[in-house]
């Protein structure tokens, strides 16, 4: 009453004239049944739902599930697990990669590579899994042994394609020497143009003892091109990221030698 009292006279009208309204209205309704009433008047059954259920969604809820429909569920789940954008078929997969590696001596797979165009698709979905949280951990656990790339930057996956480029030009004209001034009037293929400039990189950061050890061996080896440098002692001030990917390079060539000598 107090705070009431603080208004002017023609709001204490209107909050009156409200507040009889109200109680006019209240006073009006039905009371509401108690559950003994609701108990009473349907007897020892329960009282209706208040949301109706189609008789085919209530077999459904009520029903056990059958074997091949549980399967089916936990094929789904497992799809969902391993990523729902993966393969199914990871093992397989994972073999094609690892042959991969064997041969390239990476886990890095050009997404349009002309001979393994799925598998590169297959290393994309699976670094966006890892991202998303989506793969199983012994999923990942087995590409970590076999030394996945979760993380390739531009450069790294550009020097890659250019690689594979010059493979399939070397596949096409059963050689691996793109010439400097390759030209590409049909433009079928541009990639072999870049990877002709490519290539004549390489052999300048050859010769200044710049070029990475694995892909000396990949050009090497793949290419079958003879990358040449004037004689003289090694380079003593190369590059901290050189000498430590070197060293890692020949550790992992004497694992693998090792590996391969002891019986099976």
């Amino acid at each position: 009453m107090q705070a009431i009292s603080r208004f002017p006279r023609c709001c204490k009208f209107l909050m009156a004239s409200t507040c009889i309204n109200w109680c006019d209205r209240v006073s009006g309704l039905a009371p509401l049944p108690s559950l003994r009433g609701l108990n009473g008047r349907f007897g020892s059954q329960a009282p209706p739902p208040l949301l109706s259920v189609h008789p085919a969604s209530r077999a459904r809820l009520e029903c056990p599930p059958t074997a091949s429909a549980s399967s089916a569920v936990g094929a789904s789940v497992g799809e969902q697990a391993a990523g729902g954008e993966l393969d199914l078929d990871f093992t397989a997969m994972l073999s094609r990669l690892t042959d991969w590696k064997d041969r390239y001596y990476e886990c890095i797979v050009p997404r349009k590579v002309h001979d393994a165009a799925d598998l590169g698709e297959w290393v994309h979905r699976t670094r966006v899994a890892r991202k998303r949280g989506t793969l199983l951990p012994a999923q990942q656990a087995a590409l970590d042994a076999l030394g996945f790339a979760w993380e390739v930057d531009v450069v790294t996956a550009k020097w890659y394609h250019n690689l594979h480029a010059a493979r399939h030009y070397k596949e096409v004209h059963g050689s691996g020497e793109l010439p400097p001034d390759l030209a590409d009037p049909s433009g079928r293929h541009p990639d072999w143009v870049e990877a002709a400039r490519w290539l004549e990189r390489q052999r300048d950061l050859y010769r200044r003892q710049k070029l990475l050890l694995v892909r000396v061996r990949l050009i090497k080896e793949v290419l079958g091109v003879k990358l040449q440098r004037e004689r003289g002692p090694q380079r003593r001030n190369l590059h901290p990221v050189l000498r430590r990917c070197n060293a890692a390079f020949r550790a992992e060539q004497q694992h693998r030698q090792r590996r391969r000598r002891q019986p099976a």
